[in-house]
């Protein structure tokens, strides 16, 4: 598996004709990030399409992935997609991930709302 930076990219954005970019890596060790909520202690969540749900803490990717992540079906754009928290998540713990379900004859985008638990989520309805 090719395994890629999560880079933040900055923007100077201004009346000139080109703006100007400032990259910054963030971390390294990840297989094909796609989305990156900010945790309002400090850390990242980042998913990966090949269906992990990953934190980075102090600039340091966690070795595990978040146990209790559902499984996903992975194939051409399909994977985990989207995380987003829940506007009251520092009371509440949910999040949101959007994530591919199904094999290759029938498959879906599936929306799961999770609840945050120290080091692993458990699915909510």
């Amino acid at each position: 598996m090719r395994r890629l930076p999560v880079v933040l990219i900055t923007l100077s954005l201004g009346l000139a004709a080109h703006a100007e970019h400032a990259y910054q890596t963030i971390a390294e060790g990840l297989e094909f990030p796609w989305s990156i909520a900010f945790l309002p202690e400090g850390d990242m969540l980042v998913t990966e399409r090949t269906g992990r749900l990953r934190v980075i803490r102090d600039g340091t990717l966690l070795e595990e992935p978040v146990a209790g992540a559902p499984e996903t079906y992975v194939a051409g754009q399909g994977g985990y997609f989207d995380v987003v928290l829940d506007p009251s998540f520092a009371t509440n713990r949910r999040l949101y991930l959007a994530f591919a379900h199904g094999d290759a004859r029938r498959n879906a985008r599936y929306n799961l709302r999770l609840v945050a638990n120290e080091g692993s989520s458990t699915t909510s309805k």
